[in-house]
């Protein structure tokens, strides 16, 4: 049991690597102040006590997405949340990630995951200016807002319990953000049939998690849900093939 005072906040901060087999949670006092965020709190810990204490950060804005962790068991931004006054708070790697170092995990397998999405194409109608009414750019500028701080994919229990064979939200959302696209013409029935997406059972973790509150489950993953489901659907291609859209 480490006791703090009232101007202080005990961080109980997960560290792995330099030879430590398996992680372990290492207690450090800091002192507190007001407004003070748990990245501050890390900051502290790095430059007055623990200098090789390993974690991301850039803006210190809620803008970058570089410092996701997970603080108590959930996955948030560590600049956008705050110290309590005379607190006990743990700070973990996200989970769902392999652990690098510390706070910092493997997100190369997610920017692999980014290269299979089919890019964008644009319609080729002879139009020289890009005309988008109103409510078409609505559609998809809410998605144009993530951060890439993938704690969707962290909080993700069909990630979690099924591995690559989901995509994720983040890249359901990425697919919902070119497919819903006025201008685009791409084709990407590929990559939603081997996304993983029946595998949602739509929970709404990744969308209550969202420090940009974008509707993930709602305007994302049920919509694309709903187009897979249609391509499956034969007298759905009929449909579409006799209609013409």
């Amino acid at each position: 049991m480490v006791d703090v005072g009232e101007e202080e906040v005990l961080l109980r901060v997960h560290r792995s690597g330099s030879g430590w087999k398996l992680g372990r949670l290492v207690p450090y006092r800091v002192p507190w102040r007001e407004g003070m965020t748990v990245l501050d709190g890390l900051v502290h810990v790095q430059e007055n006590q623990e200098p090789g204490l390993a974690f991301r950060r850039n803006c210190g804005a809620g803008r970058c997405g570089s410092c996701g962790a997970e603080v108590d068991g959930r996955p948030v931004l560590t600049c956008s949340t705050r110290l309590p006054r005379g607190g006990d708070v743990t700070v973990e790697p996200m989970r769902t990630f392999p652990v690098i170092r510390d706070l910092v995990v493997d997100l190369s397998g997610q920017w692999v995951t980014a290269g299979r999405v089919p890019l964008f194409e644009a319609v080729d109608d002879g139009d020289d200016f890009w005309r988008i009414p109103r409510e078409d750019v609505s559609d998809v500028a809410e998605f144009r807002r993530c951060i890439e701080c993938f704690l969707c994919q962290d909080v993700c229990h069909v990630l979690r319990e099924h591995g690559q064979d989901f995509v994720g939200p983040r890249f359901v959302t990425l697919l919902a953000s070119l497919d819903m696209h006025p201008r685009d013409a791409g084709d990407r029935s590929g990559f939603s049939a081997e996304s993983g997406l029946e595998l949602c059972n739509v929970t709404r973790c990744c969308q209550e998690t969202c420090p940009e509150e974008i509707r993930i489950t709602d305007e994302a993953i049920i919509p694309e849900k709903e187009r897979l489901i249609s391509r499956k659907d034969p007298v759905a291609r009929l449909l579409k093939r006799v209609l013409g859209r």
